[in-house]
């Protein structure tokens, strides 16, 4: 049963290598995995535990060697949130939508720690996780301070807005890092 457990908690493999990585889709299953399931339809136990025994070795190996990465559901969606801001089309393929609902993260509160007056007017704001969020246009952020945290969302066409809880005008942003 321990050997059954553990092929179960690997339900949510990715493949690591950017080869394979650009072959896999939410849809397909690792074969390192696949062939761990495989042993579920043997039915002597004897067999059925020495192909678990080999199957689980080979899944080991592979995730040992960094082919295959185990990934559960609070990580998904750390991935998800840290990405935030960033255009990365293969992450809703390898991270199918974690709550059935939305693939996407809508917005997320972070506390500023600077604002960098930048030569062309406009502003940057560093973040405490170290995101670095940029004006996209020139405009006065006296309700934005260092120790706030706002919010920052998705807005029309792909773009993102910061907004203070100071009131005011949010900010068009984008994220720089």
């Amino acid at each position: 049963m321990r050997i059954f457990g553990l092929a179960i908690s690997f339900l949510l493999l990715m493949c690591a290598t950017p080869a394979l990585a650009q072959t896999t889709t939410a849809a397909q299953t690792p074969q390192a995995l696949t062939e761990v399931y495989q042993c579920a339809a043997i039915t002597p136990a004897e067999e059925r535990l020495a192909c678990y025994d080999a199957a689980v070795g080979r899944l080991r190996s592979a995730e040992t060697q960094g082919r295959i990465v185990a990934v559960d559901r609070e990580q998904a969606a750390t991935i998800e949130r840290e990405s935030f801001g960033f255009h990365l089309p293969s992450l809703s393929r390898i991270l199918p939508s974690l709550n059935g609902d939305s693939d996407e993260v809508e917005d997320v509160q972070l506390t500023v720690t600077r604002i960098r007056a930048r030569a062309d007017g406009t502003h940057s704001f560093v973040m405490d996780n170290g995101q670095v969020w940029t004006q996209v246009e020139p405009q006065d952020v006296r309700n934005v301070r260092a120790g706030d945290t706002i919010t920052i969302e998705r807005a029309a066409l792909g773009s993102f807005r910061l907004i203070g809880t100071r009131g005011g005008a949010g900010h068009r942003v984008r994220r720089e890092n």
